[in-house]
């Protein structure tokens, strides 16, 4: 049964989808397609009652046409659109829909969006842009397959009499997989927003975090073990230290580190368990972690030069015994204003090999080692070396290449280098050569020979007048002669005890406290009647007190050499001077 006329129903079904619509009131024309995938135009009659106040709601239209540009939308953004949708009341204050007409022009009846179909579809808002319906969860999280489903998406749905029935546009389209898909979007998203510790990438991020904090821990213990041995001057590894050895000894850092193991139960998991390419424990990563040590040191170190004016170096050379090669080391020496007050630093820097020990190969590495680490030439003040001719010449030597690019690079000799030749030059004089010989002499007579130190050693502890710890005497150093007060005074104190053992070897019986056989043989006797006969001449006696005397002397002024004190020594040299003037005068 038809309705009346004059009753207007919410939905009206026409057979004819494309009419045009006269309307006696404004006497205008608008040629409408109700085609799903085309916008409809209403009338200007139309449009006074579509007018209400959006202010307060996001219209997603300006989303569609671009307006807005979906990609600069961070999610909470989105989700913020989303929410500030008008609600179903609001819609219901609208006329919008479209007119219908009869054949004969007249007008039927008038199409208009429902706001019922909201209540019905959460996901379905109304855009007054675009005057139809759209998707809230496909426009702000489209999906890859929406090319063949546009409308709702890309399109306003205006085909008013489809939205339901049995081919309804509305249950179709949320029904549809990617709808499925961009409101599960929307869900996760919204979720994560408000709750982030139960998103996917929080998880994972939370696992990728306890993963890095329990490398870490494995890594400094692995890294202390290698300062450890750096520290303490010990060797990392040997040729055991090989993952093809079979021996149990593979090396001084493994040991410690399987020592720490044994009181460390994560430290032990990852030495047994872990892969072997993660380990960290191969000579690769040893020698990269001793590097990366190296660079933070000399970093450090260049963070105290940086800015704070000028420098002086003080290189030299050695041979390195073992790997019979030729080393540079430089030291920088600087001024320190960070400290409070500034104080003078002297800082090893770097060493590296060179082919040649001339001025040329030398004064082209330090130049080279300088520039590689952005310490500017033209910032030097002095250079002190010792007074070999490849460092000293001014005009092939080392000073004097360095010279040519920086006229302000002073060169020094060293100062205890000069002191040490002073004294080596003192002691070419005749008797004080035959005493130090003769001290020589007596050292290696006991020291080379077990048998003579260990009756050395019993003659001490048996002799009860005084408490002597120390049994047995120490060898001239070979290279710095201030440093033979040591040996000075040694032998100053075991004299009489090194005495009494001679005359023991050259008479048996000279104490009962020695009543034990002590066999020796004529080599062994023959040297000591001749070193008794020298330790007990007067010459050698008064040349070794001078000698002692003036070695104590010069100790404290070394001492403050070293410490860079130079007002110090400075007036210490002075009262040095007076001191032996006065004993060689008495």
């Amino acid at each position: 049964m038809k309705e009346p006329a004059h009753k207007k129903s919410k939905l009206c079904i026409d057979s004819d989808d494309t009419q045009e619509i006269t309307t006696d009131s404004q006497n205008e024309k608008t040629d409408i397609k109700s085609d799903d995938n085309e916008f409809i135009k209403t009338t200007e009659h139309d449009k006074d009652k579509t007018s209400f106040d959006d202010s307060d709601f996001s219209d997603l239209g300006k989303i569609v046409t671009g307006a807005i540009k979906l990609n600069t939308m961070s999610s909470a953004e989105k989700i913020s659109h989303i929410q500030n949708q008008p609600l179903p009341d609001d819609v219901a204050k609208l006329k919008a829909g479209r007119a219908q007409t009869t054949n004969t022009g007249e007008l039927k009846k008038t199409l208009s969006f429902q706001s019922s179909w909201m209540n019905q579809f959460s996901w379905l808002t109304f855009s007054k842009l675009l005057n139809g319906g759209l998707c809230k969860f496909c426009v702000m999280f489209p999906q890859s397959d929406v090319q063949h489903q546009n409308t709702f998406v890309t399109q306003p749905f205006t085909a008013y009499k489809k939205a339901l029935g049995k081919t309804s546009a509305l249950l179709k389209h949320q029904n549809s997989e990617h709808h499925k898909s961009a409101k599960s979007v929307y869900h996760t998203t919204k979720m994560t927003s408000e709750v982030p510790s139960s998103s996917l990438p929080y998880k994972l991020n939370q696992q990728n975090q306890a993963q890095y904090q329990h490398n870490i821990k494995l890594l400094e213990k692995i890294v202390d073990a290698i300062i450890l041995c750096g520290k303490q001057n010990i060797l990392l590894r040997g040729h055991r230290d090989d993952t093809t050895s079979d021996s149990s000894n593979k090396g001084n850092f493994l040991a410690i580190l399987q020592l720490l193991a044994k009181h460390d139960e994560q430290l032990w998991s990852h030495l047994q368990k872990a892969k072997k390419n993660a380990l960290y424990t191969s000579k690769t990563i040893q020698n990269e972690v001793i590097q990366l040590i190296g660079n933070h040191i000399t970093g450090k170190i260049l963070k105290s030069l940086q800015g704070r004016g000028f420098y002086s170096i003080i290189p030299d050379e050695v041979t390195d015994n073992y790997a019979n090669k030729e080393v540079l080391v430089l030291c920088l020496r600087f001024l320190d204003t960070r400290e409070h007050p500034a104080i003078i630093k002297e800082e090893f820097l770097d060493f590296a090999n060179i082919g040649r020990t001339t001025g040329e190969a030398i004064a082209d590495k330090l130049i080279e080692i300088l520039r590689l680490l952005a310490i500017p030439i033209e910032n030097m003040r002095g250079q002190a070396y010792d007074g070999a001719a490849a460092m000293a010449s001014e005009k092939r030597g080392c000073q004097g290449r360095i010279k040519s690019l920086n006229q302000l690079a002073l060169y020094t000799h060293c100062r205890g280098h000069v002191l040490n030749l002073s004294i080596a030059s003192a002691c070419k004089l005749p008797l004080v050569r035959n005493m130090i010989d003769v001290l020589n002499s007596v050292f290696i007579f006991f020291d080379s020979f077990p048998k003579r130190q260990g009756f050395l050693e019993i003659i001490i502890e048996n002799d009860g007048s005084v408490d002597f710890s120390r049994k047995k005497l120490v060898g001239l150093c070979k290279t710095r002669w201030v440093e033979r007060h040591i040996c000075f005074d040694v032998f100053y104190t075991m004299y009489k005890f090194v005495i009494k053992c001679l005359l023991h070897i050259l008479n048996q019986n000279l104490d009962e406290s020695t009543s034990e056989d002590w066999s020796w043989d004529k080599q062994t006797k023959v040297t000591a009647q001749g070193l008794l006969a020298s330790m007990t001449s007067f010459s050698m006696l008064i040349t070794f007190v001078f000698v002692r005397y003036v070695l104590d002397t010069i100790k404290p002024l070394t001492l403050k050499l070293q410490k860079r004190d130079i007002f110090t020594a400075s007036k210490l040299i002075e009262e040095h001077v007076d001191r032996i003037k006065k004993f060689v005068e008495r």
